[in-house]
């Protein structure tokens, strides 16, 4: 049994009618890019919000986006207040914190970023650099900060 939850199929899963949200124990959930669910964030980086159990009902203790920085583009500096890891899938750029440190990032990087720390990304290259963003517990515009350095 599958059943269809906009451009995602869950298979195998249940609809509890008590929390309405999808139990996954022991089930997969298979969701595609949309472009129609592309938005700008607040640090200027274009996003799509892939897993997030306010999104899509499933219980999870995190969320994970697929995120996209144009040619030479960058975010603006900002911080959250919850620990963030970044795996960058395509493309090359600078991961710049607020203590003054620079991380050379491309394809398979993967960074880690404290609670309340200043970050931005400047990409370097002349493609899209793109990236997987995971939060938890699950990102809260609320807890995003734009920061000045």
């Amino acid at each position: 049994m599958s059943f269809i939850v906009s451009n995602s199929v869950i298979f195998g899963a249940k609809l509890t009618r008590k929390e309405k949200r999808w139990t996954m124990k022991n089930q997969f959930f298979v969701k595609q890019l949309n472009a129609e669910e592309f938005f700008v964030a607040q640090d200027g980086s274009l996003l799509n919000e892939l897993f997030h159990p306010d999104k899509i009902g499933l219980r999870l203790p995190f969320s994970i986006a697929y995120g996209k920085l144009e040619p030479r583009g960058s975010t603006k500096p900002h911080s959250l207040s919850q620990p963030e890891i970044y795996l960058f899938i395509s493309g090359e750029g600078i991961f710049k914190t607020n203590n003054q440190r620079s991380y050379p990032v491309k394809a398979l990087s993967l960074v880690y970023v404290p609670p309340g720390y200043i970050q931005w990304i400047e990409n370097t290259s002349e493609s899209p650099l793109c990236f997987f963003c995971i939060v938890s517990p699950p990102w809260k515009a609320e807890w995003e900060k734009e920061e000045s350095v």
